[in-house]
């Protein structure tokens, strides 16, 4: 500051800080000041005073909180469809490049063209690019505003095979600040995810019948088992008949000792 520009007089220096950025430390000197004072405290400006001061800022780090829900509030069945939710906030600061991945639990198939993003600033956004589902699914939300929230929505088919049990999912996103890249936060840390029962339709009454085949000693075994349609994984199928062809076979080593 050139005190020719001024009157003297006494001063507070201030700046009108900008959006994502926050004040760090603010610091004038002068030849006829006692050391270094804060601009931002009454001074005084005399005359021939040269004053220096110096404002350094720093970008506000954005936060991402990430949040997943599903429509499954009881318990589904092989062949329906679950509607699932992710939804992202943006606090502190806006954030660049930001993804969101997503990963449904296996026999959860996408329902090609049911995505939906909406913006809390924008409205329905209909710029965002269909997310690929191959195994994980990406959803490319570019740049985000400081206080903007985005859901997104999409359907998925239950496989028509899938066996009775509690299916897991996962989804995390992550984004570009001045500095580095961060990840979202969720409960517990940065990945977020739901479960979906999946259950036996107890108006299924019919049975798989398996007809078994084992070679032993040049013998075909036509044994056949019926099980009950619990939607079974078929290698679990597998090995209990394996299982039960060797059991049988022990049996018959069993009488041939007896035998002999």
């Amino acid at each position: 500051m050139d005190s020719n520009t001024v009157p003297t007089g006494s001063y507070i220096l201030a700046e009108i800080e900008k959006s994502g950025w926050q004040l760090n430390n603010a610091i004038c000197t002068g030849e006829r000041q006692e050391g270094q004072f804060d601009p931002r405290e009454s001074f005084t400006v005399r005359a021939d005073d040269d004053i220096y001061c110096t404002f350094t800022n720093d970008a506000v780090e954005p936060r991402l909180i990430l949040s997943k829900s599903n429509n499954a509030d009881t318990d589904k069945l092989a062949g329906q469809d679950v509607t699932f939710t992710l939804t992202l906030q943006v606090l502190d600061n806006d954030i660049k490049n930001v993804i969101v991945r997503d990963l449904p639990a296996g026999g959860f198939k996408y329902r090609t063209g049911t995505w939906v993003v909406n913006s809390s600033i924008w409205g329905l956004l209909t710029t965002i690019p269909e997310p690929l589902y191959h195994s994980p699914g990406d959803w490319y939300l570019g740049n985000l505003q400081k206080g903007e929230t985005i859901t997104m929505t999409y359907i998925t088919d239950i496989d028509s095979s899938q066996a009775p049990g509690l299916y897991p999912d996962l989804a995390w996103a992550k984004g570009d600040t001045i500095s580095d890249t961060i990840s979202a936060e969720g409960v517990g840390g940065p990945f977020v995810g739901t479960d979906v029962n999946v259950v036996k339709d107890q108006t299924q009454t019919e049975n798989y019948s398996v007809e078994k085949e084992e070679i032993v000693k040049g013998e075909v075994l036509g044994a056949s088992t019926d099980l009950p349609a619990t939607g079974a994984n078929t290698y679990i199928l597998f090995f209990a008949l394996l299982n039960l062809g060797l059991g049988i076979q022990l049996i018959r080593s069993s009488k041939k000792a007896d035998e002999k």
